[in-house]
C-alpha cells in the first residue's frame, strides 16, 4: 500500500472517481496518504465530492505519471474518520490542504479512509505493438490473408 500510494503522490494529482446519482463522476484531486496500511483522501464539506462520498462511497482513484504509461488505480469504499490524530497527519502529509484547513478540527475539513482497496499495485500499459506476440500473430495474419488472395479483383 505504501509504494502505491508513493507512486501516486509522485504524479502531482489523480483521478478521484465517485458516484453520483448512479453515474460515475470524476475530478482531480491532490491529496493521498498512507497511514498505517490505510489510504486516506480529504473534502471538504459543502462540496459535490463531500456530499457524493457521504451518499455512496464507493470509490476509484486512477493516477498517470506524466511522461509514461505507469499507471496505479485503487478501488474500494470511502468512509469518514474522525481521528484527530489521523486528520492532523493528512495535513502534515499534505501541505496543500493548509491553504483551506488550517486545522485538524476545522468543521469544513473531512478525511475518508478507503476501505476494502483493490487493485493496489503500479502497472505500466503496453501498446499492442511493443509484445512480440501480437506482432506476431498480425504477421501471421497478413500472411494468411495474402496467400488467399482475398484483395485480388
Amino acid at each position: 500500500m505504501k509504494r502505491v500510494c508513493e507512486f501516486i503522490r509522485e504524479c502531482g494529482a489523480f483521478m478521484l472517481l465517485t458516484v453520483n446519482d448512479g453515474k460515475p463522476a470524476g475530478r482531480p484531486f491532490g491529496a493521498v496518504t498512507e497511514i498505517g496500511g490505510d489510504f486516506f483522501i480529504s473534502a471538504g464539506a459543502g462540496k459535490a465530492v463531500f456530499d457524493q462520498l457521504q451518499r455512496n462511497g464507493n470509490v476509484q482513484l486512477l493516477a498517470l505519471k506524466h511522461g509514461t504509461r505507469d499507471w496505479a488505480r485503487v478501488s474500494g469504499f470511502a468512509e469518514e474518520t474522525f481521528s484527530l490524530e489521523i486528520k492532523s497527519q493528512m495535513l502534515a502529509d499534505c501541505p496543500n490542504l493548509l491553504k483551506y484547513h488550517k486545522e485538524a478540527d476545522d468543521a469544513t475539513f473531512h478525511v475518508f479512509r478507503i476501505r476494502d482497496p483493490q487493485n493496489c499495485t503500479p502497472q505500466t500499459a503496453y501498446r499492442r505493438s511493443d509484445k512480440k506476440t501480437s506482432i506476431g500473430s498480425a504477421f501471421i495474419i497478413k500472411s494468411i490473408v495474402a496467400s488467399k488472395n482475398i484483395f485480388k479483383r
